[in-house]
């Protein structure tokens, strides 16, 4: 059960999802809803929405308002595909194509055009793990700041453009990519074939909208 402290920040990042994502005569609406929910409703909204809550681990976060500090402390659960003291790199929910993966460094900075050091062994790993299971055209590699956390995504293209439109995953298709892309599935034998292309995207702005759409 979420405590007070835990669904005020909840409420503050859905606000500001609507503040940025809704058409002008609906975000009135949606905020009253969201505001109106007591922290019951709250949490089966969360449920409802794919997001999944762990109330078992009480370890403090660097920003309690935001999404990607909650994600990376484990506040919600997620479908991790690797994690360690530094990042954590999880299957997005609402992607823009199948197997789109956001990676979340634990320190609640932005990021600048240059890639840390610390995760490029999980862009490496992780683009590794699409080609050879998903067999994308080319994985985009796109970063952005959002409230203030930087994160990176990696995109799987099928066709010659990214498509642009999000759509909520169905929970079965996220257990089914995850299982995929997981570490702890046997290698397979790769087939040759010549490399995919990896382009590196700065999409570095503070009010960046590759914001996950989390309500309805």
């Amino acid at each position: 059960m979420l405590d007070r402290k835990e669904s005020e920040a909840i409420k503050k990042e859905l606000i500001s999802h609507i503040e940025k994502n809704f058409p002008e005569d609906k975000k009135d609406f949606a905020k009253s809803q969201i505001l109106s929910m007591e922290d019951k409703r709250l949490e089966e909204f969360l449920e409802e929405n794919g997001i999944r809550l762990n109330t078992e681990k009480k370890d403090d976060r660097e920003d309690s308002s935001c999404i990607f500090c909650l994600i990376a402390s484990n506040k919600i659960r997620s479908y991790p595909l690797k994690e360690d003291e530094n990042a954590i790199a999880v299957l997005e929910i609402n992607p823009l194509s199948k197997g789109h993966t956001i990676i979340i460094p634990k320190k609640h900075i932005p990021l600048s055009e240059k890639i840390p050091s610390s995760v490029s062994s999980f862009i490496k790993e992780l683009t590794e793990r699409i080609k050879d299971n998903l067999n994308p055209e080319r994985i985009e590699v796109m970063l952005s700041n959002i409230e203030g956390h930087g994160i990176i995504n990696l995109i799987p293209v099928y066709g010659k453009e990214i498509n642009k439109e999000r759509k909520k995953a169905d929970i079965k298709e996220l257990e089914e990519v995850k299982e995929l892309l997981s570490s702890s599935q046997k290698e397979k034998v790769i087939k040759k074939s010549k490399k995919k292309k990896v382009t590196l995207i700065n999409t570095n702005k503070e009010k960046s909208i590759w914001l996950p759409k989390r309500i309805p």
